[in-house]
């Protein structure tokens, strides 16, 4: 009867998707099925490639212990985060997303730890919450 029992409740199983610069992709789609992705270093995402990022998932920096500052995601292709404020995308301890010249789209996201720096860069941010950082947007030559 309990071994029954233990198959018939849910259990929530979530995959981790460790990521480093090997990993990159013309057409890329990181789902809340994969999260939460973990960047193993620093993250170029090159002009002509597309990162969408679906509601739910979470992206976020691998600790280091040595006192380094954590892992950035730098943007010169598009970004299209589609989150929800139901189900918002999740950044947390990027220390930043850096778009450089750049065409993103970002909704329904939370920035923990993890600030926006754009330079000559156009994007739409909305329903979105930045926390956690002295610099919350930081925009040099660009239209947001």
């Amino acid at each position: 009867l309990v071994l029954s029992l233990i198959f018939l409740i849910p259990h929530v199983v979530l995959a981790e998707t460790r990521i480093d610069s090997n990993d990159i992709k013309k057409d890329w789609v990181w789902s809340a099925a994969g999260s939460p992705y973990v960047l193993e270093e620093q993250l170029y995402l090159p002009k002509d490639h597309i990162l969408t990022i679906d509601a739910g998932a979470e992206v976020i920096s691998i600790e280091k212990s040595d006192g380094e500052d954590p892992n950035t995601l730098t943007i010169e292709g598009v970004l299209k985060a589609n989150g929800t404020r139901e189900n918002p995308i999740r950044f947390r301890n990027l220390g930043s997303l850096y778009f450089a010249n750049s065409q993103s789209t970002i909704s329904g996201s939370i920035f923990e730890k993890t600030g926006l720096d754009f330079f000559s860069s156009t994007s739409t941010i909305k329903d979105s919450v930045i926390d956690g950082v002295f610099n919350a947007v930081t925009a040099r030559g660009s239209s947001l």
